[in-house]
């Protein structure tokens, strides 16, 4: 069923996991935990099937194509497709997670040369360990593919890849969807949308006039908001443009075609609050179908939005309740409360507040001085539970 803000994917254990604490002593509050305290280990999502997903892409990407489970995807070129990372992103042994299918039976898939592994033909998830990253992740199907009806030459169909340190359980996030086209997202729609239109199984709302708003909820943490929109265009129309804003700070300029595409909108925890939050699109340009003699519609048309999908910045989830560190991987520590936290470990570690000097561990204390810290560990380390005293 389509519906306002659902649950698209469920909140795996991040927070909460058993295990992660000894029995606190009297005088000790069980009041935070370890994973209470999880802000981010590096990681990183690539989803191809985006206009764009914060990563530089290499090689052969197809054109994006809309699922008819209502997600986009990207088919990769026989000879290759990927990604330019981020330098440093992760020292050491990483895991590549990937949602693929292949066009026809009996394909194979290299990721950053590692040994190929199997790609059926129906939707499913693959881990392929890595010895080290480099700074380009490449996909290498085995074989060209062809299906009947379409004369490309095939290598596999990628929905979307998580790469993550090795001692994690992957990436996960709590992501909410507003079908913009349904009924029961109105609410949602505060100012300058036009009337909920469909074709097929897709459903939209046009911005009309200089701007539209809507509202979503949010924690205060920083977001991604994926858009799905395509432009209004005209004969002798210039580019479109769609600036972003949030709470009135803009966030991103965005260029829309005239086909459906999804579109990533990196949200800063600066421009955000707790409770709701206003999204503006300001397209350009705007014009009027019957002013432009492209038929009788009398409204200015910016964008069409057929869908927002709001997702908190992707963590990494401890594997079997307990955080892992590799050598050169940072954990980020955000405190909830003031006061003095113990780690529990299998060895040293090196704690740092911003640019102050490095803190004495286990026993450190955040406050309004140091309200993150960053952990790294020499040799790889296993953090097991947690005490905090106010």
């Amino acid at each position: 069923m389509r519906g306002a803000w659902i649950r698209r994917a469920v909140w795996l254990g991040l927070w909460g996991c058993a295990g992660t604490s000894p029995e606190p002593s009297a005088d000790v509050s069980p009041a935070v935990t370890l994973d209470d305290l999880v802000a981010r280990v590096d990681g990183l999502r690539l989803d191809p099937g985006l206009v764009a997903d914060g990563a530089e892409r290499i090689g052969g990407w197809a054109p994006a194509e809309w699922d008819g489970g209502g997600f986009d995807f990207s088919w990769t070129a026989p000879a290759g497709a990927g990604w330019r990372l981020p330098a440093g992103l992760i020292a050491g042994p990483a895991v590549a997670r990937l949602r693929v299918r292949a066009a026809v039976s009996g394909q194979t898939l290299s990721v950053a040369g590692a040994e190929a592994v199997d790609v059926p033909t129906e939707w499913t998830v693959v881990d392929v360990p890595l010895a080290e990253l480099d700074e380009e992740l490449i996909l290498v199907a085995g074989t060209p593919q062809q299906v009947e009806g379409d004369e490309r030459a095939l290598g596999v169909a990628v929905d979307w890849v998580e790469v993550f340190p090795k001692g994690v359980d992957g990436l996960t996030a709590r992501a909410s969807v507003l079908d913009v086209g349904a009924p029961s997202a109105r609410d949602s729609l505060l100012a300058g949308w036009g009337t909920n239109e469909q074709s097929g199984d897709v459903s939209w709302a046009w911005t009309v006039g200089p701007e539209a708003t809507l509202n979503i909820p949010a924690s205060g943490d920083a977001l991604d908001v994926d858009l799905r929109v395509r432009a209004y265009r005209w004969e002798g129309a210039a580019e479109a443009i769609l600036e972003v804003l949030v709470n009135g700070d803009s966030v991103a300029s965005l260029h829309p075609g005239v086909a459906w595409g999804t579109h990533r909108v990196a949200v800063p925890a600066s421009a955000l609050r707790a409770g709701d939050n206003t999204i503006a699109l300001r397209p350009s340009p705007i014009a009027s179908p019957a002013e432009v003699g492209d038929g009788k519609d009398q409204r200015e048309l910016g964008v069409a939005l057929e869908r927002a999908v709001v997702t908190p910045r992707y963590v990494p989830r401890p594997a079997a309740g307990r955080w892992r560190l590799q050598h050169g991987v940072a954990l980020s520590l955000a405190a909830p409360k003031a006061g003095s936290y113990r780690l529990s470990a299998t060895g040293p570690l090196i704690g740092r507040c911003a640019d102050q000097a490095p803190l004495s561990m286990p026993t450190f204390t955040l406050d309004e001085g140091c309200r993150t810290l960053e952990i790294r560990a020499n040799d790889e380390v296993e953090l097991h539970g947690l005490e905090w005293t106010p």
